[in-house]
């Protein structure tokens, strides 16, 4: 498998339980940018050339959007390249997770997130 270590990857996640979770699954082999609100993750992206992103759906409200972390995704899917998205929710609406992988969401992890599963994800994702 192909060394993987110079890709970034940028988490969006408001629960430093679950960025904790994050990094020590990925430790070591990526470089990781980390953002708790939508607003710091898209000042991330419009700055930081990333290779993948991690997003949690739920994020506290910091813009004048009443979904943050969707608009996160709708910023993700707007960058100029194809940027693969996993999307994290605790929410098991089918729906959801149906709007989400046909708008281009590449994954979709349940919370809590499972680390060996994000690892195998990521590593999938990237390996390409």
């Amino acid at each position: 498998m192909p060394t993987l270590v110079t890709r970034t990857i940028l988490a969006v996640e408001d629960q430093p339980a679950a960025r904790r979770l994050i990094y020590h699954a990925l430790k070591g082999s990526f470089r990781l940018l980390e953002a708790g609100d939508a607003g710091s993750a898209i000042a991330l992206l419009e700055r930081e050339p990333v290779d993948l992103v991690l997003l949690d759906l739920h994020l506290p409200p910091d813009l004048d959007s009443p979904q943050q972390g969707l608009e996160v995704e709708r910023r993700v899917r707007a960058l100029p390249r194809e940027v693969p998205l996993v999307v994290m929710s605790a929410n098991e609406d089918p729906a959801l997770r149906e709007t989400l992988l046909a708008r281009g969401a590449r994954a979709f992890l349940r919370k809590p997130v499972d680390p060996d599963r994000l690892l195998e994800v990521v590593q999938r994702l990237l390996a390409t």
